[in-house]
């Protein structure tokens, strides 16, 4: 079978703006798409629920692609690096174990279920002060005005950066997603991603040095007292997390409650239901996270000789796993384009699985949850303006890039 020109369809507009055609169409030819290069490089891309799940599990497929090179070409490597790789190469989100497992272990407690619970009377008081600030308005942008001050304020008290900073956290956020998509970046590009590192690296320096005197109930704090209890942990290391954290803590999020809204506008009688029957929302959410995933793809590196199926993988091989086309497999999920309130299992891998599951799980769905709950609560006749999403450019991330809306009285 000849290979499908995957590279420019997942770059092009009509993948953007729909990308399940295109990704249904590659999951019955070629589930397991290898793209192969002059210079032996060999990429995958994955598209069965099955084969994606045993990619996210299986120990041989690793995050840190130094550790397939010769040791003493690690360091320099690493060093010859602009400034916002290396610092992503602090993040636990691109570590292996041991690595990953010491700093994942450095703010797992906050993000327990328990913990969580905890805080949803403090969300909904965010959600309603945000719904305050709109209620005099016949129109609001949901993206930027109601989906993303939702999560950025919750996650800037958890880890206790100032929330009047939010506009330059949306600023940070729109590069490091850049980088972290599979979009080329220009000379200008990495300049600018390495000003913004620097820029980072200085806010949280600044601000560990202030919880170093006077400490507070939050992550930062946190962390500082776990290091002084003797956990290895460089000051680099927690200034990356810091990042991680703000940076994924509202980013994906901003996503869910987007994406949702955007579903529920476009099926009325969908919204109606969980409004009478609001038991739901749990399942509700899970069923936005699978139908419109806010990352639609990972990646790992093959650490050793490994077969799936029939197929060879190689030590080196880069593998992209689609978590939007696992998420639309019908081989799991019976009728996987229809919006199913009640669907019961859900498997979805919107959150990943394995050893990189999303620690901030718990927090995105009560975020979900209640921003939705309390939007739909206080508008009932809202509707979208315009004939078309407006979706974010981007391979990796799915949500709209602005969501329009009117309220109806």
């Amino acid at each position: 079978m000849p290979q499908l020109d995957l590279t420019e369809q997942l770059k092009s507009p009509t993948y953007r703006d729909n990308p399940y055609p295109i990704l249904e169409d590659l999951r019955l030819k070629q589930p397991q798409y290898l793209q192969t290069y002059e210079n032996g490089a060999r990429i995958w891309f994955l598209t069965k629920y099955d084969d994606v799940s045993f990619v996210l599990k299986d120990s041989r497929f690793i995050k840190e692609w130094r550790s397939l090179l010769p040791e003493e070409e690690r360091w320099v490597s690493g060093q010859r690096e602009p400034a916002i790789f290396q610092m992503f190469q602090k993040w636990m989100l691109f570590r292996d174990p041991p690595a990953h497992t010491r700093l994942r272990g450095l703010v797992n407690k906050t993000f327990t279920p328990r913990m969580i619970e905890s805080m949803r009377p403090r969300i909904e008081a965010i959600a309603l002060s945000v719904v305050a600030s709109l209620r005099e308005k016949d129109r609001f942008d949901c993206v930027a005005e109601y989906a993303f001050p939702i999560p950025v304020a919750v996650i800037a008290e958890m880890l206790g950066v100032p929330t009047e900073d939010r506009d330059l956290f949306r600023e940070w956020s729109t590069v490091l997603a850049r980088f972290i998509d599979l979009s080329d970046v220009s000379e200008d590009d990495l300049a600018r991603g390495s000003e913004i590192a620097h820029e980072m690296m200085h806010y949280f320096r600044d601000l560990l040095m202030v919880r170093r005197v006077a400490p507070r109930d939050d992550l930062i704090s946190a962390m500082i007292a776990s290091e002084e209890r003797g956990d290895r942990l460089s000051e680099d290391e927690m200034i990356a997390t810091c990042v991680l954290i703000l940076f994924a803590g509202h980013e994906t999020t901003v996503n869910l409650i987007s994406n949702a809204v955007y579903l529920l506008l476009r099926e009325p009688d969908k919204r109606q239901e969980l409004l009478l029957h609001k038991e739901l929302f749990p399942t509700a959410v899970d069923e936005f996270l699978r139908i419109e995933s806010p990352v639609q793809l990972t990646s790992r590196f093959v650490a050793e000789d490994v077969m799936i199926g029939e197929a060879q993988f190689r030590r080196g091989d880069e593998v992209n796993v689609s978590l939007a086309a696992a998420n639309r497999d019908p081989a799991q999920f019976k009728d996987p384009d229809r919006m199913d309130l009640r669907r019961s299992p859900n498997r979805h891998l919107a959150f990943a699985a394995g050893a990189h599951f999303c620690i901030g799980a718990p927090l995105a769905r009560a975020e979900g949850e209640i921003a939705l709950r309390v939007l739909f609560e206080e508008w009932t006749a809202l509707e979208h303006v315009g004939e078309k999403i407006d979706w974010r450019d981007s391979t990796v991330f799915r949500g709209p890039f602005t969501l329009p809306l009117a309220v109806r009285r």
